[in-house]
């Protein structure tokens, strides 16, 4: 038996056949039934009208509902807003915040019902929220942990609004990181574990990517097309690019990989690279993307799952 959504609107009205318009219910009892003693035909009515949350129903954001690696806005000491990172949780601390432009000796714990210096990621702060390709950047493999589990749970879900919501709110800005900072790890022992995270959570893009494209019967989330895009297609000739992480890794076994793959895998990432170029006035393919064994994977991954095929076919 399937659980009904909470009910997110509540509207009285005085008659009991009002026309609301989709997910809307009548509770049958006149709240004022009774009143004053009065007849049956003369007394008053009053009735309960409802709608239960629909999934496309975007929740209002609340501090309560931050999770490991949530990026957010907070006010630091100095009554700055900053853009910032859930790091770690505590059911009495609340949440520990890393600001993003300053380093780990500013983390703090903030409390959930701090209000005040909580809001939702981008509506607050005025820093600017371009990546610098190749600038160094703190990462930690349990906040990309952290985003693979929840992008699961959305993909099991199969969910496009959630999902939309998702990337707009989170997933977006958190690839960008990774694929445009030069990124610094916490150890350099964890290094190699979290290059495999972040080439396991470009996976479920191109997994995601690749069951709407195959949905003919709804359009892929233009959302999620912008992060393939961002993943496989964008140009490294400029350097606006922000697919830094390809240049960075994946060059220690790149050569073994290529020239075991067949021609026509060698061939398809070619012509991936010169997709990307399509439009681009005056630009030249750069041959770094073909050099890192992590983009032949993953191209290799949605040509192998039917994502080529489905993208010249609409």
């Amino acid at each position: 038996m399937a659980l009904s959504l909470p009910i997110c609107d509540i509207v009285i009205n005085y008659d009991d056949d009002h026309d609301l318009g989709a997910g809307w219910s009548c509770l049958p009892k006149n709240l004022l039934q009774g009143y004053n003693n009065a007849s049956t035909d003369t007394q008053p009515k009053s009735y309960i009208y409802y709608r239960r949350r629909l999934p496309k129903d975007k929740l209002v954001w609340n501090p309560k509902h931050l999770q490991l690696g949530d990026l957010l806005d907070a006010k630091d000491d100095q009554q700055d807003w900053c853009f910032a990172t859930v790091i770690e949780t505590d059911v009495h601390l609340g949440i520990k915040v890393h600001y993003t432009r300053w380093t780990d000796q500013y983390d703090e714990w903030i409390g959930r019902d701090e209000t005040r210096r909580l809001a939702e990621f981008g509506t607050k702060s005025t820093e600017e929220t371009k990546i610098t390709r190749g600038k160094g950047h703190e990462i930690q493999r349990s906040l990309i942990q952290a985003k693979i589990d929840r992008f699961t749970i959305l993909l099991d879900n199969k969910n496009y609004e959630q999902i939309d919501e998702y990337l707009e709110s989170q997933l977006n800005m958190f690839v960008s990181q990774c694929l445009g900072y030069s990124l610094n790890y916490d150890d350099l022992s964890d290094r190699q574990r979290c290059i495999s995270k972040i080439v396991e959570l470009l996976e479920l893009i191109v997994k995601a990517s690749v069951w709407q494209l195959s949905n003919m019967n709804r359009p892929p989330s233009t959302k999620l097309l912008e992060l393939l895009k961002l993943t496989l297609l964008h140009d490294t000739t400029t350097r606006d690019s922000v697919n830094y992480f390809f240049e960075e890794h994946g060059h220690e076994d790149c050569d073994a990989e290529y020239l075991n793959a067949s021609e026509t895998e060698q061939d398809n990432v070619a012509l991936m690279l010169l997709t990307s170029n399509t439009g681009t006035e005056g630009s030249n393919v750069a041959p770094i993307l073909e050099h890192s064994s992590h983009y032949i994977h993953l191209f290799n991954l949605f040509d192998k799952l039917g994502g080529l095929q489905m993208m010249l076919s609409r």
